[in-house]
């Protein structure tokens, strides 16, 4: 879904220096998210106040993104650069000006490794460009559910979880490192087997791994959840959202189908060893809070 309103700006910088143990910088080409996605809590830490409280309604295109992304990568140390942490990089928009096509080709032949996060089956456009660069890219697809209706509430301006399925297939295919990721997983929301039965069956079939994590209660998430969500499972979900016996239970739901079916699943860590993924489960809050 496109943006009601799209502003071209003017950035002060393309790459910003992360302190996560694994990505060195991130790049974000777009401010706001047209998807709209109802559990975000990016809303808080996304620096236009427009932005943030017409979150899915408008989008801050960062026109001169390329010609400081060109300069920066010239004078930095390489790294690992997380595209994108606080927006999706395929959202529609992107297809009209191609920040994250473009920035991520320049990443590239500078010698810099790029992780990807989308919702988006746009990122298949761009395989001619990370097929070149199998050593130095990773793709990853946010699958929060595959239940379409339950998606629109969630995600109004997601694509189809069953074309991100899709994506995640033929990211693999090409040959390009392509990991699921599932959540937030929301207590009383998506948090029973029928939620995930379907993305861990995929990845064993095609061999992508998965990565799983609990839904963070932030005061902007459960505001904007309380327009689209009963006042009782508001209640319900910030109460359990927290507890240890609701998160154990539903790791071992998820833990028992990835054995089932001979899938690679891990839950999203926040320490070493995960360079390049960690970040988006709990570390993200590091990173936003310590910008």
């Amino acid at each position: 879904m496109n943006p009601k309103t799209v502003i071209e700006i003017k950035a002060r910088r393309a790459l910003t220096v992360s302190r996560l143990h694994d990505l060195d910088y991130s790049l974000n080409p777009y401010l706001g998210c047209s998807m709209g996605c109802i559990y975000c809590y990016a809303p808080s830490f996304t620096n236009n106040d427009l932005a943030s409280r017409r979150w899915g309604e408008v989008v801050l295109v960062k026109i001169n993104l390329l010609e400081l992304l060109s300069r920066e990568v010239a004078r930095l140390r390489r790294g690992v650069v997380g595209v994108s942490i606080i927006t999706d990089p395929y959202m529609p928009i992107e297809g009209r000006y191609r920040l994250a096509r473009r920035g991520i080709e320049i990443l590239l032949s500078r010698g810099f490794r790029v992780s990807i996060h989308t919702k988006s089956p746009l990122v298949l456009r761009d395989l001619d460009i990370l097929g070149r660069h199998l050593e130095m890219v990773d793709v990853g697809i946010t699958i929060t559910t595959l239940d379409r209706s339950l998606a629109r509430v969630l995600e109004p301006g997601a694509p189809h979880p069953r074309a991100r399925l899709e994506t995640g297939r033929r990211v693999a295919e090409a040959g390009i490192e392509a990991w699921f990721f599932i959540g937030p997983i929301i207590p009383g929301v998506n948090d029973s087997a029928e939620h995930f039965i379907d993305t861990v069956e995929y990845s064993a079939l095609y061999g992508i791994e998965v990565y799983y994590s609990r839904f963070n209660p932030y005061p902007v998430s459960i505001e904007m959840m309380s327009g689209s969500l009963d006042p009782s499972d508001l209640a319900r979900i910030r109460t359990l959202s927290r507890s240890s016996a609701w998160w154990r239970s539903t790791r071992s739901v998820i833990e028992s189908l990835c054995r089932r079916y001979g899938a690679r699943c891990r839950e999203w860590s926040k320490e070493p060893g995960d360079r390049g993924k960690g970040y988006r489960a709990g570390g993200l809050d590091r990173y936003l809070i310590s910008r």
